[in-house]
């Protein structure tokens, strides 16, 4: 039978007059668990208060669909938590999300299999205590693009003259130019007409790789040097100039790695990107925590970008750490005033060594520290269609996280107890009659007299044990 949606009118019929116990999911629109409007969704790269329906995020199964926006007026405290090496999850008390939960203070491998858990609920893991440790996804491939067409950059007047002069209509995207995209992140700009790549004078090396990419796609590279010994490579070409920001990003602050490297299907792809990022912006260091290993460096302003690396990192079985390593805000340079950026820093052990817990489908990140901050404003959340997104790369259920686990055990009591499902905000008197204050809620009723009633969403085994206790 599964799960039944009902209405006022029919709850007599369904749940009051029913010959067998009934589960009923109290739900609604406006939606408990939320994050600040700020937060930064990846996938479409946007603020969450700025997604739409349509929209596509990354989540714990891959790059899905937004099927469903929430915003709503929030007073309390916000959760803060911190992972180590990954940069605050903050949301709303009831915001779910997916940890595993150490099973012994000092052993990384007694961790339990990824649930979900409300924020207010989590503990920090330290090194005298069991404790809940984060989930990063391993995103998988599903990109296996090898040519990217450039003529939606170019207008329908110049096209033809394009083609008659035999300038470059598609961007073969293999290693070479995925270096050249990483590179580009790194240290390029644009104008109305060429993609430039700053560079000192002594990256000779990089200088002649650049030009010889540019070539192999068709172009006639420049070098040039700088009045204060610099140096810029220089590649003409109005739909290039185009094109690279919208894949990549303009200015340092809005720097971002295109979906189609960061799901491509082919790792060299990705690797070779990364290897270009990090001849631009990358540097070597002593490990603080593991002296005996190097450390690989990247800093940047655009956060946006340290996050995508860090999946990327995932993607390839490593995991990278991001810090804040310098809070912009008013500053003055030279005598002048100025708004300076956040900076960030994304590094890795070589070695390998690291504290999290890496594995197949996931990285496991230890909970180092939680805090209450007070809040006021709005708050939102997604729908999405595998009930998931990610907030600074942790994986966190959307607005109707408890439906699926309501669905799943409804299964399992097939022909011994009913399940429905009710939406209080067309409901009110059901909810006054009951004295609903939160929202999930979950009543046990049979023979029309109410038996038991849980406020907040369990995980699947919890609500078995629930009902099989008060049957």
């Amino acid at each position: 039978m599964g799960v039944i949606d009902v209405e006022g009118a029919a709850f007599d019929e369904q749940v009051m007059k029913s010959n067998i116990p009934v589960v009923v999911d109290l739900w609604a629109e406006w939606c408990g668990p939320c994050v600040k409007p700020d937060t930064i969704i990846l996938g479409d790269n946007k603020p969450i208060s700025k997604i739409e329906d349509g929209n596509r995020v990354f989540s714990l199964t891959g790059h899905v669909e937004v099927t469903k926006t929430f915003e709503r007026p929030y007073k309390g405290d916000l959760i803060s938590i911190k992972g180590c090496g990954m940069l605050p999850v903050q949301a709303t008390p009831e915001h779910p999300i997916l940890v595993s939960t150490s099973k012994s203070s000092d052993r990384i491998d007694s961790l339990s299999e990824p649930y979900w858990k409300e924020a207010g609920d989590l503990v920090a893991k330290n090194k005298d205590n069991d404790g809940d440790y984060l989930v990063m996804p391993r995103l998988k491939g599903t990109v296996a693009v090898k040519v990217i067409d450039l003529q939606k950059y170019i207008d329908a007047k110049n096209l033809n003259m394009a083609k008659a002069k035999g300038v470059p209509l598609n961007f073969p995207l293999n290693e070479d130019t995925a270096w050249l995209l990483g590179i580009y992140v790194a240290e390029g700009n644009t104008s109305d007409n060429a993609v430039v790549f700053n560079l000192g004078g002594r990256e000779i090396e990089l200088q002649k790789r650049i030009a010889v990419v540019g070539r192999q796609l068709g172009y006639s590279p420049c070098i040039s040097a700088t009045r204060n010994g610099a140096c810029k490579v220089s590649i003409k070409s109005r739909m290039l100039a185009r094109a690279f920001p919208e894949w990549c990003g303009k200015l340092a602050p809005n720097k971002k790695i295109p979906d189609f490297i960061i799901l491509h299907k082919n790792e060299k792809i990705i690797k070779a990107f990364v290897e270009g990022y990090l001849a631009g912006d990358g540097n070597m260091s002593r490990n603080s925590i593991y002296p005996d290993s190097i450390v690989q460096n990247a800093r940047s302003t655009s956060k946006m970008l340290m996050m995508q690396l860090q999946l990327l990192y995932a993607r390839m079985g490593i995991f990278a750490t991001i810090i804040l390593a310098g809070k912009g805000g008013p500053a003055k340079i030279l005598g002048r005033n100025v708004i300076t950026h956040d900076i960030y820093t994304l590094s890795f052990a070589k070695s390998g060594k690291t504290q999290a817990k890496i594995e197949d489908k996931r990285i496991l990140v230890p909970v180092r520290s939680i805090k209450h901050i007070p809040y006021e404003g709005n708050v939102c959340n997604l729908e999405t269609r595998d009930n998931t997104y990610l907030v600074n790369n942790a994986v966190v259920h959307n607005c109707r996280m408890y439906s699926p686990v309501v669905d799943e055990v409804s299964a399992e009591y097939e022909g011994k107890v009913k399940f429905v499902k009710i939406n209080v905000d067309n409901n009110e008197e059901l909810a006054k009659k009951y004295n609903i204050m939160s929202i999930p809620t979950t009543l046990l009723i049979e023979k029309g007299k109410l038996k038991a009633m849980n406020v907040g969403a369990v995980p699947k085994e919890a609500l078995k044990k629930w009902i099989d206790k008060n049957l």
